[in-house]
């Protein structure tokens, strides 16, 4: 989610849209996760329209899926099918941070542990 605020500060599209939703799902379930999940992917997809960059399509056919069923079956979710979305939706935001040219949160905190060791080291 830091990522992806990020991206959206740089590019100036404002994140308040997101309080707008009704309900956001509080991640105690795999089926609340998987929603959060897909929130995620919703504001990268606007993102990517936005800079003109193919995303993945399977996030793409994912969350249209989601949108179109109001009710989702969390009956067929496992956690391997989660964390495939989100290996696709970090693939995602790192093509943006390339594009965008932005040291992505998660890059950065390893950079900053790798200095830290090579210091240490020396």
């Amino acid at each position: 989610k830091k990522d992806i605020t990020a991206i959206q500060k740089k590019l100036g599209i404002n994140s308040n849209m997101l309080k707008q939703i009704k309900h956001k799902p509080d991640g105690k379930t795999l089926a609340d996760s998987y929603k959060l999940l897909l929130y995620l992917v919703r504001d990268l997809i606007l993102i990517q329209k936005n800079l003109n960059i193919d995303g993945n399509l399977i996030l793409v056919v994912k969350y249209n899926n989601m949108a179109n069923q109001n009710n989702r079956n969390s009956s067929n979710l496992s956690l391997s099918k989660l964390f495939n979305l989100l290996l696709y939706l970090k693939e995602d935001i790192n093509i943006i941070q390339e594009e965008l040219d932005i040291v992505g949160y998660t890059n950065e905190k390893i950079a900053e542990e790798a200095d830290k060791n090579a210091r240490v080291y020396l």
